[in-house]
């Protein structure tokens, strides 16, 4: 399955949408954003950006919020991703070690008639903490999805960035289709929609995703090789009281032969 070519410059600073981008958040139409431009918070327990990283030289029980970046040689977190295919650093970055990358969910990735150095990326922003030391954040525990669900040879993820989130502010949701079997694995999506995220509070429903968002209506298929994955990534402003939501996250597909991947059930925090 071909990933689209990313073109776009993404800069992560941390965590207040500007109104212009909020203005376009509406559709789903043309797949995930990729890289809105972030404001800082304006507490002082915000995560340090990237730029602000690179200027302590030292420190312990920092947390820094960047793209991430993972290549042959290693991984960076980024304050921007260049316009490139694949994306590469653009200003900043900080080395990254003792992440397993292995345990992200909703990376983009490079296809494998790329070549066979593969690269990874994320297309939200990712907050780590750790200490620093000499340009490089050596972390001291992987993020783990906010929650998983499985039915046979599907596994499907759910996370959401950035951490904490903040309300009003920008949400990314984050899913991730991982096809275990050793046969491809057929989706069908009958609309521009690819996923649904549903919060709740004491059981009534106070968020959908999809509300008031206008979709394509084209059907189509999407195949999940063996062993393979399927990255989905959409975004949305959140307006809600702080506090903790119980979420349903799903994607809407239909398999081959019937069923539909399964739903993922989990919490979702907001300060």
């Amino acid at each position: 399955m071909s990933l689209s070519k990313i073109g776009s410059l993404i800069v992560f600073a941390a965590i207040v949408v500007s109104a212009s981008f909020a203005a376009g958040c509406g559709s789903a139409d043309d797949g995930p954003s990729v890289g809105p431009s972030v404001g800082p918070y304006v507490d002082d327990e915000a995560p340090l950006t990237v730029q602000e990283a690179t200027t302590l030289g030292q420190a312990e029980d920092v947390t820094v919020v960047g793209s991430l970046l993972i290549q042959a040689d290693g991984v960076r977190l980024c304050s921007a991703l260049a316009e490139s295919y694949p994306p590469q650093c653009g200003g900043d970055s900080l080395r990254v070690e003792g992440l397993d990358t292995d345990a992200l969910v909703g990376l983009s990735r490079t296809d494998a008639t790329d070549g066979p150095d593969s690269v990874a990326w994320s297309e939200y922003p990712v907050t780590l903490s750790g200490s620093l030391a000499g340009g490089t954040l050596t972390v001291a525990e992987t993020p783990l999805p906010a929650g998983r669900a499985e039915s046979g040879p599907q596994t499907v993820f759910f996370d959401y960035a950035p951490r904490p989130l903040r309300s009003p502010g920008l949400a990314f949701w984050i899913m991730e289709l991982r096809n275990t079997s050793e046969a491809d694995m057929r989706l069908t999506f009958s609309s521009g929609q690819k996923a649904e995220v549903v919060l709740r509070r004491d059981g009534a429903e106070v968020y959908r995703w999809s509300a008031e968002k206008t979709f394509t209506m084209a059907i189509e298929e999407v195949v999940v090789p063996a062993g393979g994955s399927l990255p989905i990534v959409v975004n949305d402003t959140v307006w809600l009281e702080p506090g903790e939501y119980e979420v349903e996250a799903w994607i809407t597909a239909s398999l081959e032969g019937g069923g539909e991947p399964p739903r993922v059930s989990g919490v979702v925090k907001l300060d």
